[in-house]
């Protein structure tokens, strides 16, 4: 009777061991999924990344733990795990500046004026190539 107790209590615990928690991450307010979301088990450093459809399966996470979901431009979320659970991100109130690109190639520009090169050929270097022979098709 107690190794038959014992046999219970391993597959039970086995199968608390994988656990799977499935869900769907959309918009607040379009009800849109979110490609790309980011799901973490807090405290640890596992984690997914939502299909196209907004659609997770995190394996290492049970019922009751908290996930962490973040995506760019939305607000990050704490929420219990649970199946099928759908989380829906409010998109944050914050934007980023505007964004300033320089390059050393510009400024070396500026001398010239012009961000491509030019160069002045005269009609005296080209009469002067002997590869090179200027026809008058003047009629």
């Amino acid at each position: 009777m107690k190794k038959l107790l014992l046999v219970g209590l391993m597959m039970l615990s086995s199968f608390m061991t994988f656990a799977q928690i499935s869900g769907k991450v959309v918009d607040v307010d379009g009800k849109e999924p979110l490609p790309g979301a980011t799901i973490t088990v807090k405290g640890t450093k596992d984690g997914v990344v939502t299909d196209f459809d907004g659609n997770f399966t995190i394996d290492t996470a049970s019922a009751g733990n908290t996930l962490v979901v973040s995506y760019l431009g939305y607000l990050t979320q704490e929420v219990t795990a649970k199946e099928g659970i759908l989380v829906q991100l409010v998109l944050s109130a914050e934007t980023l500046d505007e964004v300033i690109l320089t390059s050393g190639v510009i400024d070396v520009a500026k001398v010239r004026e012009t961000p491509v090169a030019v160069s002045t050929i005269t009609a005296s270097e080209i009469a002067g190539n002997s590869r090179c022979r200027i026809y008058n098709h003047r009629k």
